[in-house]
């Protein structure tokens, strides 16, 4: 079996939608009944030698074509002759473009929308999304051998364009980790963050928002949030110093590689507020460091909270209570264990692959 996978590719700003694309492919080129596993990139990319996950494309030459050109991308795939196409970037025209070239050349697809059919995220651009829903994204949807939602939350909370389609619920995973964390009681409680500084999406102002109304907990316990990232800085920087919480809350840079892995070693849990995810990888990452998190519901990890390695955060009130619990050790060392059991049992990358390439054998099969 060939595979092509057809996305934007972004290794600047840890780009949840890169990791996972990468991660698959890795894992199908290591599958015994897929002969290549591909990417064509349908934009031109910076390359970032620090980037781990760069690093590891460019060495397995998983690229097939990577200019973002539209001749380029349209012959490297007919020449790749791919038996399934997986589509990751779903509002680009190139999309639809080659998912024509599919259809003219019978080829089978399937779409992955990574959260962009969330009505939450069809309110952003929303009349340019409504446009091009209507004229285009409604016909290849339907016209796809499967979409594949990451949970069943993202799948009740996506438009579904009207029509009745066919899914397959199948999530994210993350590498296997032998880096887990233990919490020993210290001067300081660290919280990360480290995703991109999109101050709306990642519900950036809502987290800063309840650090304010607890500051004063947050000062006598010596709790401080570490945010790793990059985006609307100044934005933020200027939130910290009218909330007049710049002495809890620090702004670093992008880390990768070993940066990153200390960010994860050097935390006691993980914070994410987002106004809406498909599935967050950042936040699996933190799990199988056995970090506890606190999460908005939006982050669509309920299964997490019900495995009791995360805490749903609705108000101030829950975050507080969240960090007093885990301030305890005894309770601390439980959750820490719940996260590493909860990830190597669901999230494991080759499990995920698995799946995926035998439910593409079916479909291989379908008329």
């Amino acid at each position: 079996m060939k595979i092509c996978h057809i996305t934007y590719l972004r290794f600047k700003n840890g780009n949840g939608i890169t990791n996972a694309v990468v991660n698959i492919c890795n894992n199908e080129n290591k599958h015994k009944e897929v002969e290549s596993s591909k990417v064509i990139s349908i934009d031109s990319f910076e390359p970032n030698v620090e980037n781990e996950l760069y690093t590891k494309f460019i060495d397995e030459k998983m690229g097939l074509s990577l200019t973002g050109g539209l001749y380029g991308t349209i012959y490297s795939l007919i020449s790749f002759k791919p038996d399934i196409v997986n589509f990751h970037a779903i509002y680009k025209l190139k999309t639809v473009i080659l998912s024509f070239v599919c259809l003219i050349l019978d080829i089978k697809y399937v779409i992955t929308p990574h959260s962009s059919l969330m009505k939450k995220a069809q309110k952003k651009n929303k009349f340019a999304k409504l446009f091009y829903n209507f004229i285009f994204l409604r016909f290849i949807i339907h016209k796809a051998n499967c979409v594949y939602f990451l949970n069943k939350h993202e799948l009740v909370n996506s438009t579904t364009l009207g029509k009745r389609i066919k899914y397959e619920l199948l999530p994210n995973g993350v590498p296997d980790n032998d880096n887990v964390n233990s919490y020993n009681k210290k001067n300081e409680f660290n919280l990360l963050f480290l995703a991109r500084y999109d101050i709306h999406h990642k519900g950036i102002d809502i987290m800063l928002d309840y650090v304010e109304k607890e500051k004063e907990f947050f000062e006598k316990y010596n709790i401080r949030i570490r945010m790793y990232g990059e985006g609307n800085n100044n934005l933020i920087e200027e939130l910290l110093k009218i909330k007049e919480i710049d002495n809890i809350v620090s702004m670093n840079g992008l880390v990768f590689g070993e940066n990153k892995k200390k960010a994860f070693l050097e935390a006691d849990a993980y914070i994410l507020t987002s106004r809406y995810e498909g599935l967050p990888i950042s936040v699996l990452e933190a799990l199988s460091y056995g970090l506890p998190c606190l999460l908005s519901e939006y982050c669509n990890m309920q299964d997490a909270v019900d495995s009791g390695c995360a805490f749903l955060l609705k108000n101030h009130i829950d975050l507080r209570s969240s960090i007093e619990h885990l301030l305890e050790s005894k309770n601390y060392d439980m959750i820490s264990k719940n996260a590493s059991k909860f990830i190597s049992e669901d999230y494991s990358w080759p499990a995920i692959v698995d799946t995926r390439v035998k439910q593409f054998s079916g479909f291989l099969l379908e008329r």
